[in-house]
């Protein structure tokens, strides 16, 4: 296993979970942006191929934001169980026993 130099410091899960929500915020914006300016500025090529390939992309980005914000959500969650690499979340009882 290799030993990480002293000068790098891992960042904490919900650092990265922020960041992963804002970077796809940005992406969902700007793909809409393309797709408005296309509308917009029918005689730019440019604009209107970013805009026909905006809509398989902006798909993406969307499912990768709510996968984005689940995480974030359960990394803020005060019920979550940590192990093995894994986030678990409480669940009620399904026999009313809590």
């Amino acid at each position: 296993m290799a030993t990480r130099p002293n000068n790098i410091v891992a960042f904490p899960a919900e650092v990265l979970a922020d960041q992963k929500v804002r970077q796809c915020e940005r992406m969902v914006k700007k793909l809409l942006g393309w797709i408005e300016d296309a509308e917009r500025f029918p005689n730019d090529r440019v604009l209107q191929i970013h805009a026909a390939t905006a809509g398989p992309m902006l798909e993406m980005w969307s499912d990768d934001l709510k996968a984005a914000k689940i995480k974030r959500e359960l990394l803020n969650a005060g019920d979550t169980m940590r192990h093995g690499g894994m986030i678990y979340r409480a669940q009620p009882s399904q026999n009313g026993a809590h």
